[in-house]
């Protein structure tokens, strides 16, 4: 009896072991994930990731950044993980899909999974004659370009001829339109905007052209983040000057003088120069924006600051 209570004990022991080998303290990383809770991304060239995102159904990592396969231009770079983050050879057959907008650099800043669980990506492209413009591609789930967003899958927006213009961040509508929320450098650097239809068309209801730019001083103002309110009214993030900056835009594309009287608030911390990086909406649809701060002494500190219940939609 005592030797069949030993056999049972061994053999739970045994089927315990790979749980209690890959259970770990809360905040450690995931063994699970290739091994060690960490990977490092070969692509064989130059590359950098800014932004991710899960897919929700299967836990599968999509990863979005740019790629220098030239050496002297780089591209969109769209890479797929497996949950255990090991490439997924269903997308594009190595898990890996570059995009090329014109011969020019291409960034990706960017990325959505949308409800049909194809890929949306956003970022910038110099396309010849315009500059550097918004880019947007969509992705089907297999890696290939959706040539329903655009007849090829791709597209550009210009702001004007003589300008830099960066899209940062990717929001989507309640309506399933895109918004696309950058910068446009102008006499200084502006807050920019574009709206898109389903199909990438642009939506002429924003703004009368499906694009817009703020101009809030004559300065360097920064955008770094986006967000969508409940009601879809967006809100552009980065900052002015030394303070944090933020502006709400009305489903129109105008500014909205709901949100202290015209649309923009700015908020100032220690009279140098404060970066706002980030922003959120709480579920009340009070607006948390963090950043740096520098202090006296140049000492840089983080920063937080959460908009009254009054900027609430």
């Amino acid at each position: 009896m005592l030797k069949n209570k030993s056999i049972a004990l061994i053999i739970a022991v045994l089927f315990l072991l790979p749980a209690a080998v890959f259970a770990s303290v809360a905040g450690s990383l995931d063994k699970r994930f290739d091994t060690d809770g960490k990977l490092t991304f070969l692509s064989g060239f130059g590359s950098t990731f800014y932004d991710a995102a899960v897919q929700q159904a299967d836990g599968k990592i999509v990863a979005v950044g740019n790629c220098n396969p030239t050496l002297t231009t780089s591209d969109f770079l769209v890479v797929r993980f497996n949950a255990d983050g090991s490439l997924d050879t269903s997308f594009d057959s190595d898990g890996i899909v570059t995009t090329d907008f014109g011969g020019g650099n291409n960034f990706a800043y960017s990325v959505k999974i949308l409800a049909n669980g194809k890929i949306l990506v956003a970022g910038s492209a110099v396309v010849t004659g315009t500059g550097q413009d918004f880019a947007l591609a969509r992705y089907n789930l297999n890696g290939s370009l959706d040539t329903n967003f655009d007849a090829d899958g791709k597209l550009t927006t210009d702001f004007g001829a003589t300008t830099y213009e960066a899209g940062a961040e990717i929001m989507i509508q309640s309506d399933g339109k895109y918004v696309l929320a950058g910068r446009a450098l102008t006499a200084g650097a502006d807050y920019a905007a574009a709206r898109y239809n389903i199909d990438g068309s642009l939506d002429t209801t924003f703004d009368s052209d499906g694009k817009t730019v703020i101009q809030l001083t004559a300065d360097f103002d920064i955008l770094t983040a986006a967000a969508l309110q409940n009601n879809d009214k967006i809100i552009l993030a980065g900052s002015s000057g030394s303070d944090f900056c933020l502006v709400r835009l009305n489903s129109n594309g105008a500014l909205d003088p709901n949100f202290d009287t015209d649309g923009i608030v700015t908020t100032d911390f220690a009279g140098l120069g404060d970066t706002l990086n980030g922003v959120a909406i709480q579920s009340d649809g009070r607006i948390v924006a963090c950043g740096a701060i520098t202090q006296v002494g140049n000492d840089r500190d983080f920063g937080c600051a959460l908009q009254p219940k009054r900027f609430a939609p």
